[in-house]
């Protein structure tokens, strides 16, 4: 009997309080390791959007540099020339002598100032570069223009000739004057560049006039006392700010739209603001002496040697904020870019 107690002793559980405690001590536990956990888990996502943005703050400044800094190369026509440029622009996107800044040929820059919303906060800008291809070129032929309206002849025989195409936007100048005008015809044999105002691209683009000039310069191009003519196919990018919402979320991003493209493309999601401001050279010594907004550039145009540019980006998620402000995480980039083709009096 007495080894029977001692056994029911020894085979006796733990007790409710001791449970208990188990209880707790194992929550203590568990609480710690989640909290360690989610601290990770911020951490790692901080990380992620720091790395983000970081990648896409490279990505938009070398694209900028790139297409901002060619920016007034139109062949052999200097893009300032003691603040008298005149460039001839017959193309446009709308059937008028003023088109789109993606089409305004008749500025090397184009821009629109977003000014600032009731609350006082800028709203984004927009910018567009116009600009020629280099190795691009084809030489006119002398003696073939009589009138602004004839054909731009160029040699056919050139290694370049056979990359011209009907809907193609070209500039032609001999250093003394340019023009900038959509090609009507299909190239052939001959070298004949048409510049009817008739013929239309699938996209709605056209030159509303077809002389290539009309006023005090209206002269032939390939006239045999002037440096020879040449035809350089042309480029242009328009930058701006646009915001996508679906599903209630809204995700904002810095668009391009690139000659040719009927399409925006996205460069970058998570942009929440754009400001441009021109830097204009104030003595032809090749430096921006003051940086204005666009509305203020006005007659001083020739005078801009440099753009500066301020972005304020976040990692690029979708937001519940209407213009896809992410309270959390943003920094702002600022570069300045100076433009290669813009270097003073020349």
């Amino acid at each position: 009997m007495r080894d029977a107690m001692i056994n029911r002793r020894h085979n006796q559980g733990l007790t409710l309080v001791e449970l208990m405690i188990a209880i707790v001590l194992s929550l203590i536990l568990m609480a710690g390791a989640t909290s360690i956990f989610m601290a990770s888990k911020q951490t790692f996502n901080l990380e992620e959007d720091v790395s983000r943005v970081q990648e896409n703050m490279r990505y938009v400044a070398n694209r900028f540099s790139n297409d901002l800094a060619g920016a007034g190369f139109y062949g052999c026509y200097p893009s300032n020339h003691e603040g008298t440029s005149v460039v001839t622009n017959t193309v446009t996107d709308n059937g008028t002598a003023n088109p789109s800044l993606l089409y305004d040929f008749s500025q090397v820059i184009s821009g629109v100032d977003g000014g600032v919303d009731a609350g006082g906060v800028e709203l984004p800008d927009q910018v567009a570069v116009h600009f020629a291809l280099p190795g691009t070129e084809v030489s006119v032929l002398t003696g073939t223009m009589n009138d602004p309206a004839d054909n731009v002849t160029v040699d056919d025989t050139s290694p370049n000739y056979s990359d011209l195409q009907q809907g193609d936007i070209v500039s032609v100048s001999d250093c003394n004057k340019l023009a900038v005008f959509l090609i009507t015809n299909a190239p052939g044999v001959g070298g004949a560049l048409g510049h009817n105002d008739t013929f239309s691209t699938n996209r709605g683009v056209s030159n509303h006039v077809r002389d290539l000039h009309s006023d005090s310069r209206s002269r032939v191009y390939g006239d045999i006392r002037l440096s020879t003519a040449t035809v350089y196919k042309m480029d242009a990018v328009h930058y701006e700010l646009r915001t996508v919402t679906a599903g209630g979320l809204t995700t904002s991003g810095l668009y391009a739209t690139r000659l040719g493209d009927a399409n925006r493309q996205l460069l970058i999601a998570g942009v929440e603001n754009f400001q441009v401001t021109y830097g204009i050279d104030l003595n032809s010594d090749g430096t921006a002496d003051r940086f204005v907004d666009w509305d203020i550039v006005g007659a001083a145009l020739n005078d801009v040697t440099s753009l500066h540019v301020t972005l304020t980006i976040n990692p690029g998620d979708p937001v519940a904020q209407a213009q896809g402000r992410d309270a959390d995480y943003t920094r702002d980039l600022e570069f300045t870019v100076k433009l290669r083709n813009r270097d003073g009096a020349i």
